[in-house]
């Protein structure tokens, strides 16, 4: 198949990979459907182009061990059985795509151009509809477990239980994008952000000027703090300056200017956010006491019942039913220490292969991985289609750099 062809369905993928992670417009067309749809394409996609056999090595391990764990953690907390295998069945389709794919297209710079198409649609239609304030038409939707929005062009979704965020004379309408809320719009713009930043070669001002427009307007502290993190790292550590007493220095100052920057976002949650607020620090300190009960196997994947039993307890804020939004503790309560090695092993074998020579590589990975667990802690998309999408990524290249690839590979046809 032709290099072009073989992007463009790398560019579909990606952007179902977006849509299937709590966007708005997926839940409309059905998540679980798009999911499965997802997940077929890869596995053909994967076994056309042909699949390493040391690569299909390591996916039979991942599939092995993640069956396993499932069929166990089904015993501690049973459920739909669709449901338990679906974490495994995403992780190794998405694998196998990307051990097929990965040394051939830069998958991603397609995923970064795939959420940037999505992300300038959503802008523009922003600006016209909060800025400008120019009177598009737009339909009501929703659906029974979350509020209504508005929904324009169904690119840029406004919450209608939101009100505008005031700092001083500025009032900024928190932008969803296409996405349920601000918060989770944040992580994938941050995201794009860390390619930009830090992966792609090329600048474009204007990706730039849109995504950080996009991430101011969130008024997300998560994103905030995210993005000035990166700049701090980009600072201190990057090889283009030998001077690191400046660098330091320099470095010093942005953090400290994003100490003060998210405290002046938290005070305006504090005062208009309360509930929001509040609910980050029980969650941390409920999720974490939680695990401590049973904190080698948890209490089973996605058993939400433990800690909503506990947090409609918590009067004037929370109400029965209420999940944890924090994904690292609910990795951490839901399935335990053994579970968290579904996360930890790929990222630390990834580091420990891939950047041996490079010290400054080796810092920008954990740099990354330390961001992407700060980003889950206050979104819970742990089980979600681009998590799910960076482990397989990280499982695709833990191959060492100076491994050559072996010539015989499974294909489609060996197979039928």
């Amino acid at each position: 198949m032709a290099i072009s062809a073989q992007k463009a369905i790398t560019f579909v993928i990606t952007i179902l990979i977006i849509l299937t992670t709590g966007s708005l417009p997926g839940c409309y067309v059905d998540i679980t459907k798009l999911e499965i749809v997802l997940a077929l394409i890869c596995i053909m996609m994967a076994f056309t182009n042909g699949i390493n056999y040391k690569d299909a090595k390591r996916i039979g391990i991942v599939a092995i061990s993640l069956i396993g764990f499932s069929l166990l953690e089904f015993l501690i907390y049973p459920q739909m059985l669709l449901e338990w295998f679906r974490f495994p069945f995403l992780l190794i389709s998405y694998g196998l795509f990307c051990c097929a794919y990965s040394h051939r297209i830069d998958i991603i710079n397609c995923y970064y151009n795939a959420f940037m198409v999505l992300c300038v649609l959503s802008t523009f239609m922003y600006i016209l509809v909060e800025v400008l304030q120019i009177p598009i038409p737009y339909t009501i939707t929703g659906f029974d477990w979350m509020p209504e929005f508005n929904a324009y062009g169904y690119v840029y979704f406004r919450m209608n239980i939101l009100k505008p965020d005031v700092f001083g004379p500025i009032t900024i309408m928190r932008n969803c994008g296409f996405y349920t809320e601000p918060g989770l719009y944040s992580v994938f713009i941050v995201l794009n952000l860390y390619i930009y930043l830090f992966i792609r070669k090329k600048r474009n001002w204007f990706h730039l000027a849109v995504l950080l427009f996009a991430l101011i307007t969130t008024v997300s502290a998560t994103g905030w703090l995210a993005f000035l993190m990166m700049i701090a790292f980009k600072i201190i550590y990057s090889e283009k300056y030998s001077n690191a007493a400046r660098n330091l220095v320099v470095g010093s100052i942005v953090l400290l200017a994003a100490v003060v920057i998210v405290y002046a976002v938290l005070l305006q949650k504090a005062t208009y956010h309360v509930n929001s607020y509040t609910s980050r620090g029980f969650d941390l300190i409920q999720g974490f006491k939680i695990f401590l009960q049973s904190p080698i196997w948890g209490w089973g994947y996605k058993n939400t019942d433990v800690y909503s039993n506990v947090a409609a307890t918590f009067a004037g804020v929370y109400h029965e039913g209420r999940v944890n939004s924090n994904g690292v503790m609910c990795v951490l309560y839901q399935m335990g220490l053994i579970g968290s090695m579904i996360y930890l092993i790929p990222a630390y074998l990834y580091i420990k292969n891939n950047s041996q020579r490079h010290t400054y590589e080796r810092k920008r990975m954990i740099m990354f991985c330390f961001l992407l667990a700060f980003l889950i802690m206050c979104e819970p998309v742990q089980y979600d289609g681009i998590i799910i999408a960076i482990l397989a990524l990280f499982i695709a290249n833990l191959r060492k750099t100076n491994t050559p690839l072996l010539t015989r590979k499974f294909r489609l046809n060996e197979i039928l």
